[in-house]
Protein backbone atom coordinates (compact mmCIF):
# COMPACT_ATOMS: atom_id res chain seq x y z
CA UNK A 1 0.00 0.00 0.00
CA UNK A 2 2.73 2.20 0.62
CA UNK A 3 4.50 1.29 -2.38
CA UNK A 4 1.50 2.25 -4.34
CA UNK A 5 0.90 5.86 -2.48
CA UNK A 6 4.62 6.30 -3.49
CA UNK A 7 4.15 5.33 -7.28
CA UNK A 8 1.23 7.35 -7.73
CA UNK A 9 3.15 10.27 -5.95
CA UNK A 10 6.39 9.91 -8.21
CA UNK A 11 4.41 9.82 -10.97
CA UNK A 12 2.31 12.75 -10.21
CA UNK A 13 5.90 14.42 -10.15
CA UNK A 14 6.43 13.52 -13.41
CA UNK A 15 3.37 15.44 -15.01
CA UNK A 16 4.43 18.54 -12.61
CA UNK A 17 8.25 18.36 -14.80
CA UNK A 18 6.85 17.89 -17.75
CA UNK A 19 4.90 20.92 -17.51
CA UNK A 20 1.42 19.58 -17.76
CA UNK A 21 -0.17 20.53 -14.10
CA UNK A 22 -1.24 23.31 -15.16
CA UNK A 23 -4.38 21.73 -16.53
CA UNK A 24 -7.34 21.71 -13.82
CA UNK A 25 -8.63 18.16 -12.31
CA UNK A 26 -11.39 18.72 -14.35
CA UNK A 27 -9.42 18.26 -17.61
CA UNK A 28 -7.99 15.08 -16.14
CA UNK A 29 -9.57 13.81 -19.40
CA UNK A 30 -7.30 15.25 -21.73
CA UNK A 31 -3.98 13.80 -19.92
CA UNK A 32 -5.45 10.25 -19.96
CA UNK A 33 -6.38 10.52 -23.86
CA UNK A 34 -2.70 11.78 -24.05
CA UNK A 35 -1.40 8.56 -21.97
CA UNK A 36 -3.31 6.53 -24.14
CA UNK A 37 -1.90 7.57 -27.79
CA UNK A 38 1.19 6.75 -26.15
CA UNK A 39 0.42 3.59 -24.98
CA UNK A 40 -0.92 3.00 -28.34
CA UNK A 41 2.26 4.65 -30.20
CA UNK A 42 4.56 2.37 -27.69
CA UNK A 43 2.51 -0.63 -29.19
CA UNK A 44 2.96 0.32 -32.77
CA UNK A 45 6.32 1.28 -32.42
CA UNK A 46 8.39 0.33 -29.38
CA UNK A 47 11.36 1.84 -30.92
CA UNK A 48 10.01 5.49 -30.01
CA UNK A 49 11.35 4.79 -26.20
CA UNK A 50 14.41 5.88 -27.97
CA UNK A 51 13.58 8.77 -29.12
CA UNK A 52 12.14 9.50 -25.36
Amino acid sequence: RKADSRKKIMLGGLFVKAGLDYLHPDNAHILYGMLLDCKEQLIINPKIIDKW
